[in-house]
């Protein structure tokens, strides 16, 4: 490609909003978007919705077909890993062993499950981030007859529902008093814990989760007072921590995230990030906060396409933290709102 292209590394809804937004605005220099899963862009949020409940299949949940990124000129390089690169020099490797130029690069890597140590993905133990570990998740709901789920978050929640719709006998394990405590206002959470209870979801708040055993044939989590929930299958959804990695290896600065400013530019010339894996200013509170949602993904994707043309406006704060309405994320630099899991495995 032309050392005056796009490359965007990530192709979840930031990264493919991202490159929609160059053609859509006009730019006509190489557009290149990279990712490690072998699929199209594809809606994330069905994951544990449509996935879970009906085995929905990943050609159903594309942001795009193949045709329309083909007719927009947008290079889209699937399943395959950026491993590495040097940002003086404007160039990438990658997994395939291919090496590959920028003028302009846009890291909107994204984020991970947050994985509990000792706590490995296995047959008894599943994490939900992307279509293989949903697809594989489903599978093991149609066979668990229960399944406890650690954590009331969004994806936590949706699990349960998901879970209890399928017939298995669901047990939620939450410290917080109540689900979704660091998105929606206390009347929301208490209407969605009736909800889940009168699903018939066993919903354990204020509750910190003790030893945790895995077995070939079942999974027990300590409770307090010496009890225990013994269940076929453990699903952890205790949130999710930024992608990173490349802008490490890039020596890009990060802090919980790749810093940037309020034009989403990195501390790498000619470098950007967005979405989940950015931290990005707060124009309310000061500091910088991190929103890990499917609309601030677009909203930060869109308005570093306008900051790049130089039509910059001004910025805005949309995340999950307190309902406002103009709301930032609480995982900000500083003092951090974070609900503490303390656990032991063997």
């Amino acid at each position: 490609m032309s050392t005056d292209g796009v490359v965007i590394v990530g192709t979840g809804v930031a990264g493919a909003t991202a490159a929609l937004a160059l053609r859509t605005g006009g730019f006509g220099g190489d557009v290149t978007l990279i990712g490690r899963e072998p699929h199209l862009p594809y809606r994330r949020p069905t994951l544990s919705k449509d996935v879970l409940l009906t085995g929905m299949a990943v050609e159903k949940a594309l942001i795009k077909p193949q045709t329309h990124w083909d007719e927009a000129g947008i290079g889209l390089r699937t399943g395959v890993a950026v491993t590495g690169g040097d940002t003086a020099s404007h160039t990438l490797e990658l997994s395939d062993g291919a090496g590959l130029e920028y003028g302009s690069l846009v890291l909107a890597t994204g984020g991970a499950a947050r994985h509990l140590p000792g706590l490995e993905p296995g047959p008894r133990v599943k994490y939900l981030r992307d279509f293989a570990d949903a697809a594989g998740l489903r599978d093991e709901l149609e066979r668990a007859g229960s399944v406890v789920v650690l954590g009331a978050g969004l994806i936590g929640s949706e699990v349960a529902s998901a879970s209890a719709k399928l017939g298995a006998k669901v047990t939620v394990i939450e410290p917080a008093p109540l689900p979704l405590v660091r998105v929606v206002p206390p009347s929301i959470g208490e209407r969605l814990a009736a909800l889940q209870r009168g699903a018939g979801v066993d919903l354990l708040l204020g509750v910190r989760p003790g030893e945790i055993t895995v077995e070939p044939d079942h999974v027990a989590v300590g409770l307090p007072a010496g009890a225990a929930v013994v269940a076929d299958l453990l699903v952890v959804a205790v949130g999710t921590t930024p992608d990173t990695g490349l802008a490490e290896r890039l020596a890009v600065r990060v802090d919980d995230g790749i810093l940037v400013d309020e034009r989403y530019r990195a501390s790498a010339d000619d470098v950007y990030a967005i979405g989940d894996c950015a931290r990005v200013p707060n124009p309310l509170e000061g500091g910088t906060y991190r929103a890990e949602n499917w609309s601030a993904a677009q909203d930060q994707a869109r308005r570093w396409r306008r900051c790049s043309s130089a039509r910059c406006p001004p910025p805005r704060c949309r995340g999950a933290g307190r309902t406002s309405s103009v709301r930032c994320s609480s995982s900000r630099v500083g003092p951090r709102r974070t609900t503490r899991w303390r656990w032991t495995a063997r």
